[in-house]
């Protein structure tokens, strides 16, 4: 999402040009301040329409600085009106056709609004003019995610984790995800290890990612180390029943029968009418 205070120092270079006609200044300012204020209402959480109408007051002041149709759209992003933010992003792309961060963020509105391949085409054009702008890397995987491009969305993953070594948690649950559609089990670990590091205290998150290294695991046969991630996964909802389907599972595949057995009971005790997994 927008970082607002970066897009300001943007917003006033790249507007600059448009209003220096002497005659215009006085304009101009109060645009500029209005703009500010609205970008910061919406930065600290005030309400969006009381930022919405600075943006507007500020554009009836001077239409021409392109950086408050950009805040203008990604306010009416966040109020879920994506076709008028469209509209104030393409004016702000008119204006400023060469601004990778315009581009990017008509990506992002684009894909929204569930228009995948404009969405890819914008964010293309965002990376032709910024090919290192992380941010629109990180929306084009997602898009090449969401078109089932797993191949190219992990090749746009391994990208942004060259260029941003610490990255974070969000980069590489993003390639886990795809990895795992590609079955590529030892990137799916690679990256749950990763994410474990970042998520400590994170109940449900450690969960979730327990289960996915247990998954990948599973996969390469490593069925003891499987084992620890169900058991450690139970440790914190020891009454999920997953854990306990997949403990049945690999205790089936490694021949312990009686642990199996085990599980079964223990997966019976959280419901009685469930069944354990078909092997």
């Amino acid at each position: 999402m927008t970082i607002f205070l970066l897009v300001l120092s943007i917003g006033v270079s790249t507007g600059a040009s448009s209003w220096s006609n002497p005659s215009n200044k006085e304009l101009a300012a109060d645009a500029v301040r209005l703009g500010k204020l609205a970008s910061k209402e919406n930065l600290n959480g005030h309400t969006r329409d009381l930022a919405l109408t600075h943006i507007n007051q500020a554009l009836k002041l001077n239409p021409k600085l392109d950086w408050l149709w950009y805040e203008k759209a990604d306010i009416l992003l966040k109020m879920e009106e994506d076709a008028e933010g469209l509209k104030c992003i393409a004016e702000a792309i008119r204006l400023s056709p060469r601004n990778s961060t315009f581009w990017y963020l008509q990506a992002y509105l684009y894909r929204y609004s569930g228009k995948k391949e404009e969405a890819l085409a914008s964010v293309d054009q965002s990376l032709k003019l910024a090919p290192d702008n992380v941010d629109a890397l990180g929306v084009r995987g997602r898009i090449l995610f969401d078109l089932k491009r797993f191949a190219e969305a992990e090749a746009v993953y391994d990208k942004l984790i060259k260029l941003t070594p610490r990255s974070g948690i969000i980069t590489h649950a993003q390639r886990m995800l795809v990895c795992k559609e590609l079955h590529k089990w030892k990137k799916v670990i690679e990256d749950a290890d990763y994410c474990l590091g970042c998520e400590s205290g994170k109940i449900l998150a450690t969960f979730n990612l327990l289960l996915a290294r247990a998954e990948a695991r599973e996969q390469l046969k490593h069925y003891a180390k499987a084992v620890d991630d169900c058991h450690a996964a139970l440790r914190l909802f020891k009454d999920d029943r997953e854990p306990h389907k997949r403990l049945i599972r690999l205790y089936t595949l490694m021949g312990d029968k009686k642990r199996a057995a085990e599980e079964t009971i223990a997966l019976r005790e959280i419901d009685e009418d469930m069944s354990p997994p078909a092997r």
